[in-house]
């Protein structure tokens, strides 16, 4: 197997190896009880939380997180992929979503019960990146 090929599977394989990490253990262990503990805090006395100006079952906020970022996912993606497909740049487009998934991760340790709300931006990138 020639050198640049085993290289680039490697890459393809530690970025699989992060992205499982990513959904096993962030999104299914440490995000999904603690975002909705923070929507929780914040829900009217009806049990309520304003998301986009429409009520939301304060339970249901995280599942309407992934809803969205998964929709989202639907419709950029093909198109990204495209553009990663059609360009001379892979490896750079590869690193900036990896960065911008990251930074988003990174960034919800800082949700408070006032700051709730950014769960759904921070979410949504980290989801679709």
């Amino acid at each position: 197997m020639p050198g640049s090929l085993r290289s680039q599977r490697f890459g393809w394989y530690v970025y699989d190896w992060a992205n499982s990490a990513f959904y096993t253990t962030v999104v299914t262990v440490f995000l999904a009880p603690y975002i909705s503990s923070l929507a929780s805090a914040a829900a009217d006395p009806s049990g309520n939380v304003r998301v986009l100006g429409f009520p939301v079952y304060a339970e249901s906020y995280w599942s309407l997180l992934v809803v969205l970022s998964v929709v989202l996912q639907v419709v950029a993606l093909p198109v990204v992929g495209a553009i990663a497909d059609a360009s001379a740049h892979k490896k750079r487009l590869l690193a900036i979503s990896a960065y911008i998934g990251a930074g988003a991760t990174v960034a919800m340790y800082w949700l408070r019960e006032d700051t709730w709300q950014a769960a759904l931006p921070l979410f949504v990138a980290a989801n679709v990146a």
